[in-house]
């Protein structure tokens, strides 16, 4: 995925994307970017299936519509917890 596609991805989503002026804040983009490369690396290595790769295409949506959120734990080990809902538990 090329940046441009990842910023038009993103336009789409209306979420984690927004311009002030001439700067375009993505705040999300990069983790998004690095699971994605991550992943290929690893369908390329032969360590990840298409069906994994999908698992991970569904976290980063869940993550890009605010429902998980995604870290990297250690090199070459994403970690993902689920946001309680608005109201319940949050410390805000």
């Amino acid at each position: 995925m090329e940046n441009e596609q990842l910023i038009d991805f993103l336009k789409e989503s209306g979420k984690g994307l927004w311009v002030e002026g001439n700067v375009i804040h993505a705040e999300k983009a990069f983790m998004i970017r690095s699971v994605i490369d991550w992943c290929l690396d690893q369908r390329e290595a032969g360590t990840m299936s298409d069906g994994q790769v999908q698992v991970y295409i569904k976290m980063i949506n869940q993550f890009v519509e605010g429902t998980v959120f995604l870290f990297w734990d250690a090199p070459g080990r994403l970690g993902v917890t689920k946001k309680s809902p608005k109201g319940q538990g949050d410390q805000e």
